[in-house]
């Protein structure tokens, strides 16, 4: 018993001995100098500690510590690296640590050249748990450890099998300071680690910055498995209860685009695409944040979306279930969009920035669609931006339509190809085509359309069912159109059954043909109008009841009178006001140029013949006749000569048969005696007018009179 009192004294003595002694500088010199031997000989690499502080059995702290590679390159600098010990077994060689503290270290990983692991793989090998050597007559260390804490590193990782990006993080070559992290509750089963990661933050090398992130993480080889997740950087934020990385091979983080499956639940989130551009370099300097919530699955150029919503701001967003691929090569990426819900403001549109985004380039649409103004859409899209088949219902600015539609564009030629059938309410085709003279439109159509735009180049077959159509202030209905529509030319048929006009017409019209310089109007068709209520069709100002009846064919060119050449055969021409019926019969207007300065106008109808030959124009004409009167009957005109603006030189004559009919309708002061001719020659220029009148058995006009007037 004396014995084993003597033994405890002192052990109990070396113990206190050994408490004493470890506060002193020198001790825990020797004790720092020995591990770094004792590790150094262990692993075959340096490993250097310039001092330990003890708190006996409760706090380790290693200053200076330095652990070099094989190769003698710094793995890790630690000015100052705190444990606190929670449980250590000297036989089995296992120490358990609390928590370990890293305040401004350099923590250098490498893959060198020709190989493999990494520079740090030796070490790992050293303390792995796992089935060891049956020859070795001792096990090495086991270290474990509760929580890690990581102020202010230097972190930097680097293959050098890889070349280095020019842009983004490059994940063969990382550089992140200052690198602060806290970790926790580690756990190994196997090939997977797991553990808990707080207020994790960096700067990268590339520019990257993150702010803050908190999550449990579980590492396997072939996936990182982010639950949930907390993230933020000066411009994005990014909350999800679980997000998935996976892959074959932390390679494939080299082409993250194409080879990292992702899988998540995003809610809340704000994604500036500058930060992923980091990751898909194709947005690189896009400066537009995209706000996002639902279910995704997929890599960055082929995802799935399910009950999800990208929103650029509250009025331009797009809610559905999307699959898309190629997403960061736009112009050939690929949609299959089931969308619930899809608003668009043109305001919006203009300021989105498309690739490349160094040059200032933003989003382009055609006139058309920008006339559309703000959009509401539900339906769904499938192909690419060149290339897809859509239906659903629209909701803009102009009116409202349901459409059918497949569109394509041949990329050699940038001629598009439209096939699909549309349903238009109140839509304002006005505005769409910048035509003044059109209002809004309510109809049913079936296309087809080539062209590179929906004016100059357009060639489209249609079948329209037209209930209403504004044109120049009234709006027609029951209208039924079949034809086509080549280069702003209309070829085809349609007919108009509204209750203040019933018409049909046949043939072809060319809206714009340029003839010597100038776009003028082409046409050759047939139509037959009954009943049409001028006044009522905002055609002139005369009795509400007043309404024409009538058969045209006419083939020539121009609208404008100065630029009319051709023939004009109108027929069985009825007008009615205030129930009297005034018959006009026929009509035949031509128009021809007989050289470059030459003309020839004539008109024949039972009312009067008109023949007008030499340098004039049409639209002065009625202005020429009043100056010829007035130089021929002054007293009509309180003795004022009417001055002709433009240069003219013609020959004409004038043959009034029964003016009676025009005289009630429109000129009820002018009263002219049957059979009536005004011929001669106007020279403006020269002041040259002759004039000669015959058969004038009276002229009336209002009590002023003449009678068998020679002129």
């Amino acid at each position: 018993m004396r014995t084993l009192g003597v033994t405890i004294d002192v052990v109990i003595a070396l113990v206190i001995v050994l408490a004493f002694a470890i506060k002193f500088y020198g001790f825990q010199t020797y004790v720092a100098q020995w591990l770094a031997s004792y590790m150094s000989d262990e692993l075959k690499a340096k490993i250097k500690i310039e001092r330990i502080e003890i708190d006996l059995f409760k706090r380790v702290e290693l200053k200076g510590l330095l652990v070099k590679d094989l190769r003698g390159d710094t793995i890790l600098y630690a000015p100052s690296m705190k444990c606190m010990l929670q449980n250590y077994s000297l036989r089995k060689r296992h120490i358990q640590l609390n928590d370990i503290t890293l305040a401004g270290p350099r923590i250098k990983l490498a893959r060198y050249k020709g190989e493999k692991d990494l520079n740090f793989q030796f070490i790992a090998d050293y303390f792995d748990d796992g089935k060891k050597d049956p020859k070795k007559e001792k096990h090495p260390w086991k270290i474990t450890c509760s929580r890690v804490k990581v102020r202010s590193a230097n972190f930097s990782m680097d293959d050098y099998n890889k070349a280095h990006s020019d842009f983004g993080v490059d994940f063969d070559h990382l550089g992140l300071f200052p690198f602060n992290v806290n970790l926790s509750e580690f756990k190994n089963h196997g090939d997977t680690t797991s553990l808990m990661i707080r207020n994790l933050s960096f700067h990268e090398q590339s520019g990257f910055v993150l702010d803050t992130l908190n999550s449990k993480l579980k590492i396997t080889p072939t996936s990182l498995t982010f639950s949930p997740l907390r993230m933020t950087t000066p411009y994005s934020s990014i909350k999800s209860p679980y997000l998935v990385f996976a892959f074959n091979t932390f390679d494939d983080f080299d082409d993250f685009e194409e080879k990292v499956n992702m899988s998540s639940f995003i809610s809340e989130t704000a994604l500036h695409l500058g930060d992923l551009s980091y990751f898909a370099h194709e947005l690189r300097n896009s400066d537009q944040t995209i706000f996002m919530n639902g279910k995704f699955e997929g890599t960055v150029d082929d995802f799935q979306a399910t009950g999800f919503t990208f929103a650029y701001t509250p009025n331009t967003l797009i809610k559905g279930d999307f699959h898309v691929k190629d997403i960061t090569h736009i112009k050939k990426a690929w949609f299959d969009l089931d969308i619930k819900k899809l608003k668009a403001s043109q305001s919006d549109l203009a300021r989105f920035r498309v690739p490349p985004y160094d040059a200032g380039a933003y989003l382009e649409l055609p006139g058309e669609v920008r006339n559309l103004g703000d959009i509401d859409y539900t339906g769904t899209f499938q192909g690419t931006l060149e290339d897809f088949k859509t239906s659903g219902n629209l909701l803009c600015s102009i009116g409202s339509a349901t459409t059918d539609i497949a569109y394509k564009v041949n990329p050699n030629t940038d001629q598009y190809a439209v096939t699909g059938h549309v349903n238009m309410r109140d839509f304002n085709v006005g505005i769409l085509l910048d035509d003044n003279s059109l209002g809004r439109m309510t109809s049913s159509i079936e296309l087809t359309a080539t062209g590179r735009d929906f004016k100059k180049t357009m060639n489209v077959n249609v079948e329209a069912d037209v209930q209403s159509l504004e044109l120049n202030g009234y709006a027609y209905h029951n209208t039924v159109v079949k034809g086509k529509i080549r280069n702003e030319t209309f070829i085809g048929s349609f007919k108009i059954r509204d209750e203040n006009i019933a018409m049909d017409y046949e043939g072809y019209f060319d809206y714009g043909r340029r003839i010597n310089g100038k776009m003028v109007p082409v046409y050759d068709f047939t139509a037959t109008i009954n009943n049409a209520y001028l006044t009522r069709l905002n055609f002139g100002n005369r009795d509400e009841s007043a309404k024409i009846s009538f058969e045209i064919r006419t083939t020539g060119e121009g609208i404008n009178p100065d630029d009319l050449r051709g023939t004009v055969n109108i027929r069985d021409i009825v007008f009615v006001e205030k129930g009297v019926n005034y018959d006009f019969k026929n009509l035949r207007i031509k128009a021809e140029e007989l050289t470059d300065s030459t003309k020839k106008l004539s008109v024949k109808s039972e009312v009067a013949t008109l023949n007008v030959e030499g340098n004039f124009n049409f639209k002065e004409l009625p202005n020429v006749f009043v100056s010829i009167l007035s130089k021929a009957v002054p007293s009509l005109f309180d003795n004022r000569v009417v001055k002709v603006k433009s240069y003219e030189k013609f020959e004409y004559k004038l043959e009034i048969h029964d003016f009676t009919k025009i005289q009630k309708l429109f000129i009820p002061e002018l009263e002219l005696s049957k059979n009536i001719v005004f011929e001669g020659r106007f020279d403006s220029r020269q002041d040259i007018f002759k004039f000669q009148g015959k058969n004038i058995a009276r002229l009336k006009y209002g009590d002023q009179y003449m009678e068998d007037l020679r002129i």
